[in-house]
C-alpha cells in the first residue's frame, strides 16, 4: 500500500514538473518570438523611411506599409489587415507628431506573465530605442531601469501594453 502512494506521489511529482517545465518553455519561446518581430518591424520601417524627413503620416499607416511590402510574415497578419503578435495581442506602428524623428509600436494586450519577460528582454543598449514605457491601458509608466525588479510591478494586469519609441 505505501508502495502504491508513493509512486502516486511521484507521478504527480513528475506531471507537476513537466507543466512548469512546459509553461517555461512557452513563455521563453513567445518572448524571443515577439522580439524577433519587434526588431524586423524597427529595422525595416528604418529601411523603407530611410530616404524621408520622418517616419509617414501622423497618427499610423506604418504598419499598412510594412505588411502591404511584405515585411510582415503572413501569421501575424490578422483577418482585417493588422498585425497580431505572437501572443494574444496586436501591435500598432505609428507615428505621435508632424516634425518627431521617431515612430512608434505598441503591444497591446500583453499577457501577465509575458509582460515582464518581454519589457526586460528588450535591448536597452540599442541607440535607436528612444524611450520604453510598460503599464495597463490607464497607466504607461516610462521605464528607466530594464531590472525585473522595476518592470515586474509595472506589469499588473492581462492586458498590458508595452509601448516602444524608436529613432
Amino acid at each position: 500500500m505505501l508502495e502504491v502512494l508513493l509512486v502516486i506521489v511521484v507521478g504527480v511529482a513528475l506531471i507537476i514538473g513537466g507543466v512548469v517545465v512546459y509553461n517555461n518553455i512557452q513563455l521563453s519561446n513567445k518572448t524571443n518570438e515577439t522580439i524577433r518581430l519587434i526588431q524586423q518591424i524597427k529595422q525595416e520601417t528604418k529601411n523603407i523611411y530611410s530616404g524621408y524627413a520622418n517616419y509617414g503620416p501622423v497618427g499610423g499607416g506604418i504598419e499598412q506599409t510594412l505588411i502591404s511590402m511584405n515585411v510582415i510574415p503572413d501569421e501575424y497578419i490578422n483577418a482585417s489587415g493588422s498585425i497580431d503578435g505572437p501572443y494574444s495581442g496586436s501591435i500598432d506602428v505609428f507615428v505621435v507628431a508632424a516634425g518627431l524623428d521617431r515612430f512608434l509600436i505598441r503591444l497591446w494586450n500583453v499577457p501577465l506573465n509575458l509582460c515582464a519577460s518581454l519589457a526586460a528582454n528588450i535591448d536597452y543598449n540599442d541607440p535607436d530605442l528612444v524611450f520604453m514605457r510598460v503599464g495597463d491601458h490607464s497607466t504607461l509608466t516610462t521605464v528607466t531601469d530594464p531590472s525585473p525588479a522595476t518592470i515586474v510591478p509595472l506589469c499588473v494586469a492581462e492586458d498590458n501594453q508595452i509601448l516602444l519609441a524608436y529613432r
